[in-house]
């Protein structure tokens, strides 16, 4: 005789079943897999559920790769809250699913390791592209991903700059922002110590609570003659902030404007009326603004590596110190980055790889100058 297996047994039995009792021990088994796999997705998040949906609440748990499930407990995810992936330490890629239809102020902000966010072609309200974040129609830039280094250049028909959205983008180096761009919102580029010269375009009519605070290492800002109205620390805590440039009259302002950056000067364009000896609580003085000229503005490549250069000059009154940033992976400024009055600018660029040509931008801004520009 031999001692009897219960593990044994209870396969054997299972195996050897026939009709209704196979048919029971393999629906019994379903069951226990389709439970474990909602299971697993449950345990990453705190939800709520209402009218049959699932709002994401915070995302718990630590993976590098998460993709947002479609649904909880059976019932549709159509909802991320703010800030829900917010701090996730490891987190370096993202996917919504096509359900989604709201996602909140910073749902993926504060991320330093994120560096795609996708989104399922089938969803009404979202697209990525590049690994940003926008709203389906591209006229609002929700989220860039917080692990993404270098320059960036907003596409052309974004009017919104989210609230949040660049917040804490350490590695970004320099922004273009286009003429399409109408409001930029609070905190928009909060914390982003990579930036050192920023041009906000003529388009832009308002720019909201503590949008560039915290940017330790941003020098000097151009405000471009249509911003209309500054928030509340809209320039705080910006140590190295020396020069405020604006290229129209005083906008109406919250609180503490400047507050903390304690080096900076108010510049606006002689003759501007409304002007004081000082603004929020800074002091004021005249300039006389750039024009920045480039010679070709645009330059055709081939698919081969090799190099190129710009020629840099100051079309307009004052004194132009200009900085040059390549929004690109593939192309890196080898010299005249950064120039006084004229210059030339040397790029050199990657093998277009691919079979399709490639557009490549640089953005060249200048403190006071009346717009930014772009190569």
């Amino acid at each position: 005789m031999h001692a009897a297996n219960p593990m044994a047994t209870e396969t054997d039995a299972s195996r050897g079943a026939t009709g209704p009792g196979r048919r029971i021990a393999r629906i019994a088994r379903l069951a226990v897999c389709l439970l474990t796999l909602p299971a697993a997705a449950q345990a990453q998040y705190t939800y709520s559920i209402a009218n049959n949906t699932v709002t994401i609440k915070k995302y718990i748990w630590a993976e590098s790769v998460v993709a947002v499930p479609s649904t909880i407990e059976g019932k549709p995810v159509v909802a991320i809250e703010k800030w829900a992936f917010s701090g996730s330490p490891n987190l370096t890629e993202v996917s919504i699913p096509a359900g989604v239809s709201s996602i909140g102020t910073g749902a993926f902000a504060w991320c330093d390791r994120l560096t795609q966010i996708t989104v399922d072609g089938l969803n009404p309200a979202y697209l990525s592209e590049n690994g940003v974040l926008f709203n389906k129609s591209k006229t609002q830039l929700i989220q860039y991903p917080g692990g993404k280094g270098g320059g960036y250049a907003i596409p052309s028909g974004v009017a919104t700059i989210g609230a949040r959205a660049f917040y804490s983008c350490d590695g970004l180096t320099g922004v273009h922002i286009p003429s399409s761009v109408t409001s930029i919102g609070d905190g928009a580029f909060l914390g982003c110590t990579g930036l050192s010269v920023v041009a906000v375009p003529n388009s832009v009519g308002s720019i909201g609570n503590m949008a560039f605070a915290a940017c330790r290492n941003l020098s000097g800002i151009t405000v471009g003659n249509h911003v209309a109205a500054l928030g509340s620390y809209a320039f705080g805590w910006c140590a190295n902030l020396t020069g405020a440039y604006f290229l129209g009259t005083p906008p109406s302002r919250g609180t503490y404007v400047f507050g903390y950056s304690n080096n900076s000067t108010v510049y606006y364009v002689s003759g501007t009326s409304g002007w004081g000896s000082s603004f929020a609580g800074r002091p004021t003085a005249p300039f006389s603004p750039s024009t920045i000229a480039a010679t070709p503005e645009t330059r055709a490549v081939g698919f081969e590596a090799g190099t190129t250069t710009f020629a840099v000059a100051n079309a307009g009154a004052g004194t132009m110190t200009y900085t040059a940033i390549a929004l690109d992976p593939w192309m890196t400024i080898t010299g005249g980055a950064t120039g006084t009055g004229s210059g030339t600018i040397a790029i050199s660029y990657l093998d277009n790889l691919d079979t399709t040509a490639r557009t490549g931008t640089v953005s060249i801004t200048a403190l006071g100058a009346a717009a930014p520009k772009s190569v």
